[in-house]
């Protein structure tokens, strides 16, 4: 395949990073150069190399059972990978999708960590007010209620820490895939739920969520009894959602840049993108949809029985990615092509 044609292909989600990036700089540069946006990001690297592993690894034993009789299993695995997946097309486009990922991943966290100068924290009450409103009471008495114990709060922080794998996990196999239109409709509505979602409504809706009420927002403290709750948890066995919030907390206080950093709650990025998930997994097959939209609700939970948000920043978080997700998909339908599926490996 020409590089054209493929830079062609990828024109709409090229042009969406670069213009988040120039933001992103232009961001820096009225603020007085207090952001840092890096090339590198740890995460992305590290995980592709966990994925390239576990693929390998899962591909070779795949090809065991098929391997001839009296042919050699290493060459057999070889002709295997280089006929089915090393494919021109599959490395070009990967390639593409990966050198975005830490231009836009690293200007996300620039960003991010400008939230509270370009609009202070000023939403919490009226997202605690909505809980309330919505719930009859604060949501995580019903998830201490039901989750309390030493066991149950650390598996949800487990399957919590698990959305970042799983987040570039998805994103490198739909980088890889040569699938089209699923692959472009999820990478497209990937990168503008994270612009809408993760950077403008973060603004505007400026929060820092349950957890942080009390050292930013004083007394009284309506959550302090969930936060005394997952210190007990934290005393008794390693949690480390709480190990993050001092890091975020100590970043935030020292205005530095860390790997983490960044104080925002509203809307909840981790619901938004496994709601992608989920949305992709109902696209390629009944039984992955099924398993990422409770992957989805586990987050959702996590998210307010961790401290890290209220119900309704995941629920806001979850309606944009659904938008986005269904927004593109139409506009899709409505160009010339894009309803052609190339495979669906």
């Amino acid at each position: 395949m020409p590089l054209i044609r493929v830079l062609r292909e990828h024109a709409v989600l090229i042009s969406l990073v670069g213009a988040y990036v120039a933001t992103g700089y232009a961001v820096d540069a009225w603020l007085g150069d207090v952001m840092r946006i890096s090339l590198r990001v740890p995460a992305v690297e590290a995980i592709l190399v966990l994925f390239v592993i576990l693929f390998l690894s899962g591909h070779a034993f795949s090809c065991l059972p098929r391997t001839p009789e009296g042919s050699s299993a290493f060459r057999f695995i070889w002709q295997d990978l280089r006929t089915n997946w090393l494919q021109r097309d599959r490395l070009v486009r990967f390639a593409i999708v990966y050198a975005l990922l830490p231009f836009f991943f690293s200007t996300f966290g620039a960003l991010k960590f400008a939230i509270p100068r370009i609009r202070p924290f000023d939403r919490d009450e009226l997202f605690h007010a909505w809980d309330i409103a919505l719930h009859g009471g604060p949501p995580f008495e019903y998830t201490v209620a039901v989750l309390g114990s030493v066991h149950a709060t650390v598996f949800i922080n487990v399957l919590y820490n698990l959305w970042i794998f799983l987040l570039f996990s998805i994103v490198i196999w739909q980088a890889f895939t040569l699938e089209r239109r699923i692959r472009m409709q999820f990478l497209i509505s990937f990168v503008l739920t994270w612009m809408i979602g993760g950077t403008l409504m973060a603004m505007w809706l400026s929060s820092v969520g349950p957890c942080y009420w009390g050292p930013l927002l004083g007394d009284p403290n309506p959550y302090a009894p969930l936060m005394h709750h997952l210190h007990a948890v934290h005393a008794d066995t390693h949690l480390w959602a709480i190990d993050v919030q001092e890091q975020l907390w100590a970043a935030y206080s020292a205005q530095s840049i860390e790997t983490v950093a960044g104080i925002s709650a509203m809307p909840s990025m981790h619901v938004a993108t496994s709601t992608l998930f989920a949305l992709l997994g109902w696209a390629r097959h009944r039984v992955l949809g099924v398993a990422l939209t409770v992957f989805a609700l586990c987050i959702l939970v996590g998210s307010v029985h961790l401290g890290w948000h209220y119900a309704v920043d995941g629920y806001i978080g979850a309606a944009i990615a659904a938008a986005i997700w269904f927004g593109v998909g139409a506009v899709q339908r409505l160009l010339p092509g894009q309803g052609e599926e190339t495979t669906s490996t």
